[in-house]
Formats: structure tokens, sequence, C-alpha cells
């Protein structure tokens, strides 16, 4: 049985709270700037980070600029690609995080099980080691992993 290739790419929430960075990094930036973006996709645990950060946010004019991307811009955006979480998504994660490393964050486990499940790489500056997952760290050059064994 051969191993399908992923086809597209979630976006971890530090890539993305890294594009709305006033001085993004040039790599992530070149990266995200060299693929389809119709290739992007993005999980709902992304919106609730995001919101999360959202409040660590001292200006209330760019707290507010921020939530209407969020609410707004970011939906238009990913329109037809934001990946809910459903009964079968989390009962992977929850036989995924068994196996897991303890220093593997639930959320990062669940990014994983979003990534393995919709058959995509999962882009994120965060070292994961999850079996069949493969990874893009764009702060690197956007270099690809290898899935683990």
């Amino acid at each position: 049985m051969s191993v399908r290739q992923p086809e597209g790419y979630l976006l971890d929430t530090s890539v993305l709270l890294e594009t709305l960075r006033p001085q993004p990094s040039p790599d992530v930036t070149a990266w995200m700037e060299s693929v389809d973006q119709d290739k992007f996709y993005v999980s709902a645990i992304t919106i609730g980070e995001l919101m999360a950060a959202l409040e660590q946010v001292a200006d209330a004019d760019r707290r507010t600029a921020l939530m209407r991307w969020i609410l707004t811009d970011m939906q238009t955006w990913f329109k037809g690609h934001i990946l809910n979480l459903t009964p079968e998504v989390a009962a992977f994660w929850g036989s995924l995080a068994g196996k897991l490393d303890q220093s593997v964050s639930a959320i990062a486990g669940l990014q994983a099980a979003f990534a393995l499940k919709h058959n995509l790489h999962l882009v994120t500056k965060d070292s994961i080691a999850v079996p069949q997952l493969k990874t893009v760290n764009p702060w690197s050059g956007g270099r690809k992993s290898a899935a683990a064994a």
C-alpha cells in the first residue's frame, strides 16, 4: 500500500501570527508567496488561538483591526478551507495523543490530527514527531520534513 502525498498545507497559528506582525519574517513571507493559496487550510482551533492571542494586544486600535481581520478578512481568505473539529478528527487525535511524547501539547496534537486526516502538510515552526506527519517550516526556508516512521 502506498502512502498518499499531502495535497495541501494546514497553516499553524504561528504562521498566521507571523504574517500579522508589522515586520514578518522574510522567509515566511517568501514561502507563503511561493505556494498556491488555494492549497492553504486552517483549523477552527486556529481561530480560537488567534482570539486568545488577541487578548495580549495592548493597543486598542490594533486589537480592533486584528479582530476585524480574524472575524471577516480571514473568513473570506479561507472560505471553504476552514477545517472543523469533527467527532472523527477528535477520535483520531485521542488515539494519536495516547502515543505521543508528553512534550507535544494538546493543540499541537490536534493540528497534527487535522493535517493527517485531511492529507495536508502541517506548516509550523514547531518540531512535532508524529508518524506519517509531514511538516514544513517556513522559517527555515520552507524545508519539508520527512514523516516520522
